[in-house]
């Protein structure tokens, strides 16, 4: 998978999410708490559309803070799964493309690499999940979680549908999986705004 996951505690106690992301070519973008993309002009059958420029910032762990350890996992697990969502945002469609290039024989590689960005999304569901959370952050949480499963269902749809084309040997098998998995893309979208704007402010 093009991609590295990276969590850093800095001196001084800030948490921050970090996004590296290597690209085929020419095309790169290293990603801090911002992510800026280019939307795609692609006519596909897949969605390639890629998002909005987004920001993310987790208040910061002072000397003055009585969360304990307990806290600094939490923060870690809520930006873990936050640079992972990210990431699949912009993966899916650059996989998408791959899609549209090979349909309806696409690629079993590529089936694979959605499979394995689901379990690693759920994986980091989970483990968010059991940690406990600080004040403060419930409805940012709950919205991350419900982002979090709107992705799922978008790459499952994605799966299905490229299962589907390879079943029929048509490209038309799969509109169907591929449309819902527009539809849960924008609900992804909308929780995950909703989630940013939910978090507790510095």
């Amino acid at each position: 998978m093009a991609g590295i996951l990276a969590l850093l505690l800095v001196a001084g106690g800030a948490v921050a999410a970090v996004l590296l992301l290597t690209r085929d070519g020419d095309r790169s973008a290293t990603t801090t708490v911002t992510i800026e993309v280019a939307a795609s002009t692609t006519s596909t059958t897949v969605p390639a559309t890629t998002p909005p420029a987004t920001e993310t910032t987790l208040p910061p762990l002072t000397t003055s803070t009585t969360w304990g350890a307990g806290g600094e996992d939490y923060l870690y697990a809520l930006a873990d799964l936050d640079s992972l969502l990210l990431y699949a945002d912009l993966r899916v469609p650059e996989l998408a493309e791959r899609i549209n290039e090979t349909a309806p024989n696409v690629p079993l590689a590529v089936r694979n690499e959605l499979r394995a960005l689901m379990e690693s999304v759920q994986d980091a569901l989970d483990n968010l999940n059991v940690e406990e959370l600080l004040p403060g952050y419930d409805r940012a949480d709950s919205w991350l979680q419900d982002a979090a499963i709107y992705m799922l269902y978008r790459i499952e749809a994605t799966v299905l549908g490229i299962e589907a084309m390879r079943d029929a040997g048509t490209v038309s098998a799969g509109t169907s999986h591929f449309n819902e998995g527009r539809r849960m893309r924008d609900e992804f979208r909308a929780a995950y705004q909703k989630y940013l704007s939910a978090l507790p402010g510095d």
